[in-house]
């Protein structure tokens, strides 16, 4: 299978490993608007052929699969020209700015007859493949509400913030890309959502942007959800609280470790033993998954993304996050920013 790979940013260093790793599988170009960096990038992957423009590589390459890894502004446009040219697409999160954008998406995927699959990596990151499961074993009870929080901007990416000027121009600005993650994580365990309220606010970043804070309310079909987003709290931390009736569970995607607040009786003992049973939790959840991924027991969330992408192309069947569930979240997203007056 051949594949191209369009936008040669810090994602490409992700997706192009995973691909290469697959049997029968090709990276056969690479493509930038910047054909400097595609050329850095093809050396040091190994790939022959870099180009300038999506149109060339197409013609001269002929891809089966195209992945698109460029700012969200350029998805739609991308993504549809690679369609017409007969290829498979599998397009990073957001995967388009607005609804209007990912229809036109799944219209061209439709009627090219080719598939479009959405990269929602942190679905199949570990830690959140164990909380679906706990979840669809009926361990949580009946779900009520799911909480995350999610800090942006880690290690040193602000300083690439501080450079990358599409970024601010996105409807959600700053938010944008990041919000994608905690709306599809909400869907996965509420379904469809609402959104009830937002509010954002700048608390103390230096960055050149209006707000730095970001609250979300959401009704969900099963329940309630919220989402928090911050450029300023420290340390850096990505987590999700899955409140249900028998069990409460706390996934740290930060260290892909999940913690199980148990059903526990009253007593100062009972208490203290429920705490050493977190702490123990803890410490054989985080030796274990530092273990395996020196091991390299553990795939990280984009590889098995990718890995179930293509078995889905060989097979016919559903890629593991459809046109359709990108087009959903893309619709949250336009809830909130039309929310906080943004669109």
């Amino acid at each position: 299978m051949r594949v191209g790979v369009v936008g040669c940013g810090e994602i490409s260093n992700v997706h192009i490993p995973h691909v290469q790793r697959i049997a029968g599988v090709e990276i056969v170009g690479v493509c930038d608007t910047d054909k400097e960096k595609a050329q850095r990038l093809a050396h040091r992957f190994g790939i022959r052929h870099a180009y300038g423009a999506i149109s060339e590589m197409l013609r001269e390459r002929r891809p089966e699969v195209v992945h698109i890894l460029t700012p969200p502004q350029s998805h739609k446009e991308l993504s549809i020209e690679a369609m017409e040219a007969g290829c498979h697409v599998l397009v990073e999160k957001p995967m388009a700015l607005n609804v209007k954008e990912a229809e036109e998406m799944l219209s061209t995927s439709l009627r090219r007859r080719v598939t479009l699959g959405v990269c929602h990596n942190y679905l199949f990151e570990p830690a959140l493949l164990e909380a679906k499961e706990l979840v669809a074993r009926g361990l949580v009870g009946k779900v009520l509400s799911v909480e995350i929080f999610w800090r942006i901007f880690p290690n040193g990416i602000r300083d690439r913030c501080r450079t990358s000027g599409w970024i601010y121009d996105l409807p959600g600005g700053v938010f944008h890309e990041v919000a994608a993650h905690p709306v599809y994580l909400q869907m996965e365990f509420l379904k469809t959502l609402k959104v009830v309220s937002a509010i954002s606010k700048k608390t103390g970043s230096d960055l050149p942007i209006p707000s730095d804070d970001l609250h979300v309310l959401f009704d969900g079909q099963l329940g309630v959800g919220s989402f928090s987003s911050s450029i300023y709290v420290n340390p850096h931390l990505v987590f999700l609280n899955i409140f249900g009736t028998e069990m409460t569970i706390h996934v740290d995607l930060t260290t892909n470790t999940l913690v199980k607040f148990r059903r526990s009786g009253g007593g100062s003992v009972l208490r203290a033993m429920v705490n050493i049973d977190h702490g123990l939790q803890l410490l054989s959840k985080t030796v274990g998954s530092k273990v395996q991924a020196l091991l390299g027991q553990r795939k990280p969330g984009h590889r098995i993304l990718i890995e179930k992408f293509y078995e889905s192309l060989r097979e016919g069947t559903k890629p593991p996050v459809t046109g359709e569930d990108g087009r959903a979240v893309v619709d949250v997203l336009d809830q909130i920013w039309v929310k906080l007056g943004w669109q």
